[in-house]
């Protein structure tokens, strides 16, 4: 018999015991406690972050990246820790999730200091030391909004794998059931895995698409959307790798036509 995977929000839904045996069977990587890059020493972190790859075209754009950084670092070394992680882990951020401008933007007013102005800026540095992997925001963090929802993935493809990311986004652009939404999110939720775990796409592994659709189904009151497409594309391009199960293929239907697709509003349940 072929085995299946099935997703939350599916129809049918997946029981308990089909849930509990796929997540045994296919557990996630270990989420990393220490890693190089994050114990960089802060000089060496924003010369490697704010040259070679990590330059923006836009020079403006870029003094504000720079601004950002700075006020990311100056934050981040004045929290407890030998790490930039466990500096991040214990400031109370990622626990903030999509909230956590508002810890640095504190610690800034504090200090008789006014972070409007700033807050912006701080997004963009965020996305930056994922990026150069100072710190992995848990994915619980990613799946809240931390790290805006087109940023991560613009960035990481141009950083971190851009071939990975190409691989990805034309086999989803080649495929006339994959709408534009859903390709986007199959390319998000591939950029939230490798900032979480680290790596590139081809090391994602089946239970950490397993864990990613778990923390969107715990953060969001409304179904979530597009896992099949997202599984099924990491399957196909080879990432999951010859043991990973098929997903449970829907009714055949009319196939969807491929565009624009108008983004979800702000605050809106973007899965």
């Amino acid at each position: 018999m072929t085995e299946v995977i099935t997703f939350p929000g599916a129809a049918p839904g997946p029981s308990k015991a089909q849930r509990e045996s796929a997540r045994t069977r296919f557990p996630p990587r270990p989420v990393a406690t220490d890693w190089p890059a994050t114990r960089q020493e802060r000089g060496e972190a924003r010369e490697r972050l704010t040259s070679g790859i990590f330059v923006l075209p836009n020079a403006d754009s870029q003094d504000k990246r720079i601004r950002g950084l700075s006020w990311l670092l100056d934050w981040l070394a004045d929290q407890p820790g030998q790490t930039w992680q466990e500096r991040w882990m214990a400031s109370g951020a990622d626990a903030a999730g999509g909230n956590w401008r508002q810890v640095p933007a504190a610690w800034q007013q504090a200090r008789g200091r006014e972070p409007q102005g700033l807050r912006a800026e701080l997004s963009g540095a965020l996305v930056m030391v994922i990026c150069g992997d100072l710190v992995r925001p848990s994915l619980s963090c990613l799946v809240a909004g931390a790290a805006g929802k087109g940023s991560l993935t613009r960035n990481l493809a141009r950083t971190r794998d851009p071939h990975g990311f190409a691989r990805l986004g034309q086999l989803c652009d080649a495929d006339p059931h994959v709408s534009a939404v859903a390709a986007s999110l199959a390319l998000r939720r591939s950029a939230e895995i490798i900032a979480a775990k680290g790596g590139v796409l081809a090391d994602i592994t089946v239970g950490d698409a397993l864990e990613l659709m778990d923390r969107e189904a715990e953060s969001f009151s409304c179904p979530v959307k597009d896992h099949k497409v997202f599984y099924r594309m990491l399957r196909e391009l080879g990432i999951l790798g010859d043991q990973a199960p098929r997903h449970r293929q829907p009714a055949p239907g009319r196939r969807r036509r491929r565009g624009v697709e108008a983004a979800p509003a702000s605050g809106s349940n973007p899965r």
